[in-house]
């Protein structure tokens, strides 16, 4: 991952930041947003002032680390590197503490593939057919993302590269793990992707299936902190097959809103119905399987995660 250190300094000021965030279109509180905690970084804004904590660490914790604003900015200052790093700050000032892990050590990816995902965030049927669409062995690592986010868990180089020894391939459906496991493993980069890329890169499993009416929810982590490689892709995507997207005129991805953090019903359906509002489409699929029930609660059409567009059941651990 970036060593952020002091990049907020690169800030100018311009706010085009928030744009699409959606912790902006909730509040509408300039202090919590990435714009307010860089100025106030600049000016040597504490997140604590002795007695009590101050606005920008209320921002620190309401960002969605959904990276959007990374896209927009014209700095590239790596905002989500930066909020992840001074959330750390602030569990030691508030005392918490950050020696739990992201990955269980002694678990070990034993397959040509390793499939991340949330804890309990993604339903054994749909790994089953996960492994199918994959094309070959799969192992099923699992990450605490709630303490990932919040930075009460650290990722221990060496217990990574453990876990990973065996592997061929990594494929991430949480996008927030992708820089730190390229900076850690000893695997080349194009092959530590998400599960969307990695399914969409052949055509006879998922890409064909998908129709001209189709609203595709790209998961907004992995296509934005990878923005530069992956514009192209899925421009191509959308002029091959017709399809709409989740993109907004600057081609970043609208979040939802989903965390792990702080799940806020009417914040995240606002925020999905903003996303569909205004979109003709007759089915919606998603590249993150957590985002399926979000959109069913919004729109009265069919909503099925990449995972449920083909391939039969087969057996991964």
């Amino acid at each position: 991952m970036t060593k952020v250190n002091d990049v907020y300094e690169n800030c100018t000021g311009c706010a085009v930041c928030l744009l699409n965030c959606p912790v902006w279109r909730e509040k509408k509180d300039l202090t919590i947003t990435p714009y307010g905690r860089f100025k106030s970084m600049q000016w040597d804004s504490a997140v604590y002032d002795g007695e009590a904590l101050t606005d920008s660490s209320v921002g620190i914790e309401s960002c969605k680390l959904c990276a959007t604003c990374e896209v927009l900015c014209p700095v590239d200052t790596p905002i989500t590197d930066v909020t992840l790093e001074e959330r750390g700050r602030l569990n030691v000032i508030q005392g918490k503490s950050s020696d739990s892990a992201v990955f269980t050590e002694g678990i070990v990816a034993d397959k040509e593939i390793a499939l991340v995902v949330g804890k309990g965030e993604v339903e054994e049927a749909l790994l089953n057919k996960a492994a199918t669409l994959l094309g070959g062995e799969v192992s099923v690592i699992e990450a605490d993302m709630k303490a990932f986010e919040s930075a009460l868990a650290v990722m221990d180089e060496e217990v990574v590269r453990a876990i990973f020894k065996d592997a061929r391939d990594v494929v991430v459906v949480e996008g927030l793990l992708l820089r730190p496991l390229r900076a850690m493993l000893l695997i080349p980069e194009r092959k530590i992707i998400s599960l969307g890329e990695r399914l969409l890169r052949e055509p006879s499993k998922v890409r064909g299936l998908l129709l001209a009416t189709d609203l595709y929810i790209i998961d907004a982590r992995s296509y934005n902190l990878d923005h530069k490689r992956l514009v192209g892709f899925y421009n191509d995507l959308k002029k091959d097959t017709g399809l709409t997207m989740n993109f907004d005129l600057h081609r970043s991805a609208i979040s939802t809103g989903r965390d792990n953090i702080e799940r806020e019903g009417d914040v995240l359906e606002a925020q999905a119905r903003w996303i569909v509002e205004g979109r003709r489409f007759e089915r919606i699929v998603v590249e993150n399987p957590s985002d399926a029930e979000l959109f069913r609660k919004v729109t009265q059409v069919p909503v099925i995660s990449i995972l449920e567009l083909g391939g039969e059941p087969h057996g991964c651990d």
